[in-house]
C-alpha cells in the first residue's frame, strides 16, 4: 500500500462526510483512510461509519488533542507514505495521483508537498487561488524558502515517508497550536522538501480563522525551541543561518500577537529581545508603528486584510 491518509476530527460532523468523500473518491485507489474521532461529542463517529468503504477505518479515543490524534494514526498506518488532511478540508480529485507521480520521479527522497487553494464559504463559496507553475522543484534549505512564503508547507498538502517519523519523532503532544510546523522542521532541515507546485487540496475557511495567528499561547508554542537546531551539528550551516532569521521573525510574531491583544508591556519586553539587523527595515518600522496605535484597530485592519485573501 502506498498511502495512509489521516483526519484527525472533533466535533466535525457538519463537514466530516465531505472531507471522507474527497479522499475516497480519489482517481488513485492504493490507499487506507483512517479517521480518528478524538472524542467528539456530536454525530462525527456515526457519520465517519456511515460510508461503506474497506479503505476506511475509523478510531475512536478520548480527546487528547490533535497532535495525539494524528500520533494515533500514524502509528496504526501501513503505506509507505503518510498523507494528511483536516476534518474540514477537501482534497481535489488527483491529489494521491499527483503525489504518487512525483514520488515515482523522485524515490530517493522522503518528503513531498503540494499547493492549496482557499474556499471562502462565509463569502458565498468564493475561491481564491495562488499562482502555481504546475512544475515540481527540489528545494535543499526548505527554510530560507519560508522566509518568504509561510505556506510553502501546510498539513492538508504533506506527504511523509513513514519511517521518518521513526528517525526524528511524531507530533508534540500537549501542543496545541505550532505543532505542525514544529514537527515539519525537525524533518525538512535534515531532508529537503520535493515541491508540487500544483494545487490539489481545498482549504475552506468560514471565517474564524481571520485571527488564528493572533492569538496563540506563545509560551506552549514550539516554535520558540527553534535554539535546539543551532546545535545540531547535522544541519548545514546554510540551513541554520535561514533558521536563525526565522527564529528573529518568530519574535517579531509574538511581538505582534501581544500588540494585538492590547498588552504593550510585554510587547515591548519582547520587542528588545529581537536582533533586528535580521529583519527587514519595513517590518520594523511597521511594528513601532503598531505600538502607537490601538489595539481595536490593529484588530479592524488585521480581519481586513484576512477577509478573502490567499494565506
Amino acid at each position: 500500500m502506498l498511502f495512509s491518509v489521516i483526519i484527525p476530527a472533533y466535533n466535525a460532523d457538519k463537514f466530516i462526510k465531505r472531507s471522507i468523500a474527497s479522499v475516497l473518491n480519489q482517481t488513485f485507489t492504493d490507499f487506507e483512510l483512517i479517521v480518528v474521532n478524538d472524542g467528539s461529542n456530536d454525530m462525527t463517529g456515526e457519520y465517519a461509519r456511515s460510508f461503506e468503504d474497506k479503505r476506511l477505518f475509523v478510531i475512536d479515543k478520548e480527546n487528547e488533542g490533535v497532535s495525539v490524534a494524528r500520533n494515533t494514526g500514524i502509528s496504526l498506518a501501513k503505506g509507505e507514505f503518510i498523507c494528511f488532511l483536516d476534518a474540514d478540508d477537501e482534497y481535489l480529485p488527483e491529489h494521491l495521483s499527483t503525489l504518487s507521480d512525483a514520488i515515482k520521479d523522485n524515490i530517493v527522497n522522503d518528503f513531498f508537498v503540494t499547493r492549496f487553494n482557499v474556499s471562502m464559504i462565509y463569502d458565498n463559496n468564493k475561491t481564491s487561488n495562488p499562482k502555481v507553475t504546475n512544475k515540481t522543484y527540489f528545494y535543499e534549505n526548505v527554510t530560507e524558502k519560508i522566509l518568504f512564503n509561510s505556506e510553502l508547507i501546510w498539513t492538508g498538502c504533506v506527504c511523509i515517508r513513514r519511517k521518518i517519523f521513526e528517525l526524528y519523532g511524531v507530533f508534540e503532544a500537549g501542543v496545541k497550536i505550532g505543532e505542525d510546523t514544529d514537527m515539519w522542521r525537525r524533518v525538512y532541515v535534515h531532508t529537503g522538501v520535493v515541491y508540487i507546485d500544483k494545487v490539489t487540496v481545498k482549504r475552506n475557511r468560514d471565517g474564524s480563522e481571520a485571527t488564528r495567528h493572533y492569538t496563540r499561547n506563545f509560551n506552549a508554542d514550539p516554535l520558540n525551541r527553534m535554539a535546539y537546531f543551532f546545535g545540531d551539528h547535522t544541519i548545514t550551516d546554510n540551513v541554520k543561518e535561514s533558521l536563525k532569521i526565522q527564529y528573529e521573525l518568530t519574535k517579531l510574531q509574538v511581538v505582534r500577537s501581544y500588540l494585538f491583544i492590547g498588552d504593550k508591556k510585554k510587547a515591548s519586553e519582547q520587542f528588545k529581545l529581537i536582533d533586528k539587523c535580521k529583519i527587514p527595515r519595513k517590518r520594523i518600522l511597521i511594528t513601532r508603528i503598531c505600538f502607537i496605535i490601538p489595539s481595536g484597530i490593529i484588530r479592524y485592519f488585521i480581519r481586513l486584510r484576512n477577509r478573502g485573501l490567499y494565506e
